[in-house]
């Protein structure tokens, strides 16, 4: 239990960490409003055990058990991930939604904690300074064995997605959001924790057959860089 239970001490935020809220509270005004993404932002859908924990607001009195709950239904839909590492990466998500309401309660800065919840799970760090929601990134669906790649240019925030091979006409389109591969390519059981709990998207130890598709991705990446600056 005390694997999963927050901590209740104050942690200073950083200016690392604003962005969550400012995204937050510009999905709430666009999606109230005439924005031209209000439509987009209406179809953010997450149906999986940590939404529902927090959409039901039960995280809120953890003596009723409802963590434990999201533990166990986290488990039946990856039952390789040990529960008390999926207990962990819930706990980490929580603090961070607790000190989100806490430092913004009393502001003007509108807040929901199901909007955060959603957006952070759909927000990808494009660089160590740069984090965004990408329409375009946003309607793909990850796999372990992509057929897209996507690259990054700091220098100029632009950024390329790639077909690491032939995609016929109406075949799906997929992304790896987080690999979760070591550097040895062996299944890495916190790399998968996470992966569950941020996007909801179970994996197992079979997983680990799609580290050529990593190795693709990185050359194919590092290809690219090198023809962008030629």
């Amino acid at each position: 239990r005390d694997r999963i239970r927050r901590r209740s001490a104050r942690v200073e935020v950083t200016a690392d960490d604003v962005w969550q809220a400012e995204l937050t509270a510009y999905a709430l005004e666009a999606s109230a409003g005439e924005h031209p993404w209000s439509t987009w932002i209406s179809q953010w859908k997450r149906d999986d055990p940590w939404q529902k924990l927090v959409d039901e607001s039960t995280w809120m009195q953890e003596a009723d058990g409802s963590i434990d709950v999201a533990v166990s239904d986290f488990s039946k839909m990856a039952p390789d991930v040990p529960g008390y590492k999926t207990g962990a990466a819930i706990g980490m998500r929580l603090q961070e939604l607790d000190e989100y309401l806490e430092k913004y309660e009393n502001s003007k800065v509108p807040t929901s904690a199901s909007m955060y919840s959603t957006l952070i799970s759909r927000a990808i760090g494009l660089s160590d300074c740069v984090t965004a929601i990408l329409p375009m990134h946003d309607m793909i669906n990850h796999s372990s064995n992509p057929n897209l790649g996507f690259t990054f240019f700091e220098d100029d925030e632009s950024f390329k997605m790639i077909a690491l091979e032939d995609i016929s006409k109406d075949q799906e389109l997929f992304l790896s959001y987080k690999d979760v591969n070591d550097s040895e390519g062996e299944w890495d059981e916190d790399k998968a924790a996470w992966l569950l709990v941020q996007w909801g998207i179970p994996s197992s130890p079979v997983e680990a057959s799609s580290t050529s598709s990593s190795v693709a991705l990185k050359i194919l990446r590092d290809e690219v860089i090198t023809q962008s600056r030629t």
